[in-house]
């Protein structure tokens, strides 16, 4: 699943940063001792995206139906946002009906970009206006940018400072 795709396409370093394991139990326990009654869980970054339509597919698939279960399991607890295999038009637009009606997801997790295509690219409109007749709740978190020039600031991790980049360059595109 995500772990592997991890793995294999960023060498366990996800955004330069290692990725820190992940069990529900832990979300879990982290929430009964602070307190927080409800969380919401989703993919962050880098966005599930092999650069491959099928297994692209497949991936988001996985990852919603972990989110779903853990849902299922624990539905005073956890919600969960659903990813989309964005920049795939119609695995998005089905993606969009399953994750709402059949796994009951709460919103969607959206990234800044994915494989270059952001938020504002015409080619998306359809995905957005689906997401806008189902009233979905959208969260936009920030993704790796496509093209990063390693003479700027390269030793600088990406969430430091390209998240912020990222961000702007999709709200303004």
């Amino acid at each position: 699943g995500y772990k592997q795709f991890l793995h294999d396409y960023f060498d366990d370093l996800g955004d330069g940063v290692k990725t820190p394991a992940y069990e529900i139990e832990t979300t879990l326990d982290i929430m009964a001792q602070t307190n927080i009654d409800y969380s919401v869980i989703s993919i962050s970054s880098p966005h599930p995206n092999t650069g491959e339509k099928e297994s692209t597919i497949a991936l988001i698939q996985e990852v919603n139906s972990y989110g779903a279960l853990q849902q299922a399991t624990y539905p005073d607890k956890i919600g969960f946002f659903a990813s989309l295999p964005i920049p795939y038009i119609q695995a998005s637009l089905e993606t969009i009906d399953t994750a709402l009606d059949k796994q009951h997801a709460i919103g969607f997790t959206l990234p800044t970009n994915a494989h270059g295509v952001y938020l504002g690219d015409a080619r998306l409109d359809a995905i957005m206006a689906k997401l806008n007749a189902r009233s979905a709740i959208v969260a936009i978190h920030p993704n790796e940018p496509w093209t990063r020039d390693e003479n700027v600031a390269g030793e600088i991790p990406t969430p430091i400072m390209e998240f912020f980049f990222d961000t702007t360059r999709t709200v303004m595109n």
